[in-house]
């Protein structure tokens, strides 16, 4: 693996990207860049993401809320741009007849574009789930261009 060090500047503010483990981590101040996953930069905005604001409806715990965040902040992990607001409904219908009453949304903010996903299923952490797949897709979307 080639050593090597750099900076990566991002709008006025400079990071560090140690990729190593497959987990990016961000430094700031003086540094080097230990390690290279496949040779490539990637930016991150882990530890800088805003405080979740969420929406609620129906039976949802403090666990969900949780989960959910942890979902969000999982697929925006190497968001491109920095995340300036994040928006979470969570919502479940108690009515037996509907094949999916649980109902997960996000609405994020990243630099002025608007990324959205949702998600519907039988109960709220699969939901919450598959809205972290969605919503990670589309972070890579935008990512690609």
């Amino acid at each position: 693996m080639k050593l090597s060090s750099g900076r990566v500047n991002v709008g006025n503010r400079c990071e560090v990207l140690i990729i190593g483990t497959g987990v990016p981590h961000v430094a700031r101040g003086p540094f080097k860049m230990t390690t290279a996953y496949q040779g490539e930069i990637m930016h991150s905005n882990i530890g800088e993401l805003p405080e979740v604001r969420f929406l609620t409806s129906g039976d949802v715990s403090d666990a969900d809320r949780e989960a959910a965040t942890d979902a969000v902040q999982a697929a925006l992990s190497e968001a491109p741009e920095v995340v300036t607001a994040i928006q979470v409904t969570l919502s479940v219908v108690d009515d037996p007849s509907l094949p999916r009453p649980a109902l997960a949304q996000a609405v994020v903010d990243v630099n002025g574009r608007r990324l959205r996903a949702q998600a519907a299923a039988p109960d709220l952490s699969e939901s919450i789930q598959l809205l972290r797949d969605r919503l990670a897709l589309r972070a890579a979307y935008l990512r690609a261009g």
